[in-house]
C-alpha cells in the first residue's frame, strides 16, 4: 500500500485508516507527507503510539517513526504478532494523547483479524479535544458495533483529560452481519449525559431545565490539582429504530462556574435533541469508524448519517476514498439528503475472513497491481 498522508483533510486519520487495513490485510505499508494538511506536519507522540501499537500486535517491523518524520514504513514480520488466546497488551500516548484514536488504528486486526480474546490497556487522554472521548467508545460506538455481532466491552479505568487509562475486552463475534440503519430514526428513546471536569466546583442540573424526554444524567464533575481547568459534556441518544448518536463540548482553561457548566449541559442536549429531529441513526463521527466494518462484512448495509457536518464529515470523506481505493470489492454509494443535512450511505461489504487477503495489493494471481495516491 503506497499512501499519500496529503489527501483528505491531511490529518492522523488518513495514518490510523492505512495502519489499521495495512495491518489487516498484512500488506506493506509505504506512507508519505503524514499530515501534510496539519500546521505542525508529520508525526506526533500519539501518532508514534498508534504505530508502535499496530506493529506490536501484528508482528510487523517500521521504518521512520520519529517525532516530525513525514515518511514511515510498515512491512510484514516474522510472526503474525499477538496470537495466544489470553493475555493483555499495553499502549501509551504519553500524556494527552487520545485513547480512543489508539483504538481506532488497531479495531479492525483486534476484533476481525483472528487474534484471540486478548486485552488491550490503552493510557492517554480519555476525554480530549478534536478526538472521540471514552464515553463515545463506550456508549455509542461499541453498542453499535454489537448490531453488527462484534461484542466488546470498554472499562474506564482511570478518567483523565492526560494520564487516563481504559481497557478494552473482545469478546469475539457472534455472528457478523452488516448494519441496516438506513430508516429515519423514530425520535429519541433516552438521553445519557456524562460531566465531568477537573479544578471546577461541583454543581447541580436542574433535570427540569432538560425538559425529561427519558433523559438520565451522570454527573461526574471536580478534582484535579494545579492551575489548569476543564470541563467535558458528553451527551448520548439512544434512538427508537436502533440507532445512537453522540454529541459533546469540551471546556480548556476558561473562567468555570457551576452556572455556565449548567448552560453547557444544558446546550449539549439541546443539540442532541437537534441531531435527532434531522432524522439520521448515527453521527458523522461514528459513522468513520463504522463504514471500515461495513466494508469487511458480508451483504449490504446502511446508515442515515446525521448530525453537525464538522470535521467529523471530513474524516467521513477521506474514510470512504481510501476504502474504495484499498479494499478491493467494496462499493460504497452516498445519497446526500436535503432534510436535516445529511446522507444515506449504502455498502457492500466484501465478506473479509482472518486471514483472507482482501486488498489491492494482488489483483490477480501473480498480477501486481501498483497503487498510488
Amino acid at each position: 500500500m503506497h499512501v499519500s498522508g496529503d489527501r483528505g483533510e491531511g490529518g492522523g486519520q488518513v495514518l490510523r485508516l492505512s495502519l489499521a487495513l495495512s495491518s489487516l490485510f498484512r500488506q506493506e505499508l509505504m506512507l508519505s507527507k503524514i499530515r501534510a494538511g496539519r500546521s505542525k506536519p508529520g508525526l506526533r507522540k500519539q501518532h508514534i503510539s498508534c504505530v508502535t501499537l499496530v506493529a506490536e500486535y501484528a508482528g510487523m517491523v517500521w521504518e521512520g517513526g520519529k517525532v516530525g518524520d513525514v515518511e514511515l514504513t510498515l512491512g510484514v514480520g516474522d510472526d503474525d504478532g499477538c496470537t495466544k488466546e489470553a493475555g493483555v497488551t499495553v499502549a501509551d500516548a504519553g500524556g494527552a494523547g487520545s485513547t480512543a484514536l489508539m483504538l481506532q488504528s488497531v479495531l479492525p486486526l483486534y476484533t476481525l483479524g483472528g487474534r484471540g480474546k486478548r486485552d488491550l490497556v490503552l493510557k492517554g487522554g480519555t476525554n480530549c479535544a478534536f478526538a472521540p472521548s471514552v464515553e463515545h467508545v463506550r456508549l455509542c460506538l461499541l453498542p453499535i458495533l454489537g448490531l453488527m455481532g462484534i461484542v466488546l466491552e470498554c472499562e474506564l479505568v482511570k478518567r483523565g483529560f492526560s494520564f487516563g487509562e481504559i481497557r478494552i475486552t473482545n469478546n469475539g463475534i457472534s455472528e457478523l452481519k452488516n448494519l441496516e440503519l438506513g430508516e429515519r430514526n423514530g425520535g429519541i428513546e433516552s438521553i445519557q449525559v456524562v460531566a465531568c471536569g477537573v479544578g471546577v466546583e461541583e454543581f447541580d442540573v436542574d433535570v427540569e431545565e432538560l425538559q425529561g424526554v427519558g433523559v438520565d444524567i451522570d454527573l461526574k464533575v471536580g478534582g484535579g490539582k494545579g492551575k489548569a481547568k476543564a470541563f467535558h459534556c458528553v451527551c448520548v441518544g439512544r434512538l427508537i429504530g436502533g440507532g445512537i448518536m453522540s454529541t459533546d463540548v469540551l471546556l480548556e482553561g476558561k473562567k468555570l462556574d457551576s452556572t455556565s457548566l449548567t448552560e453547557v449541559v444544558v446546550k449539549c442536549v439541546a443539540e442532541m435533541r437537534e441531531m435527532a429531529a434531522g432524522g439520521g441513526n448515527v453521527d458523522y463521527r461514528t459513522a468513520d469508524q463504522l463504514l471500515v466494518f461495513m466494508a469487511l462484512c458480508g451483504g449490504r448495509g446502511i446508515i442515515r448519517v446525521g448530525g453537525k457536518r464538522d470535521e467529523g464529515c471530513k474524516h467521513l470523506e477521506t474514510v470512504i476514498e481510501m476504502l474504495q481505493e484499498f479494499v478491493s470489492g467494496v462499493r460504497i454509494e452516498v445519497e446526500e439528503e436535503v432534510e436535516g443535512g445529511g446522507m444515506i450511505i449504502r455498502v457492500d461489504g466484501v465478506g473479509f475472513g482472518g486471514g483472507k487477503k482482501r486488498g489491492r495489493e494482488v489483483q490477480e494471481e501473480g498480477e501486481e497491481e501498483e497503487v498510488a495516491s
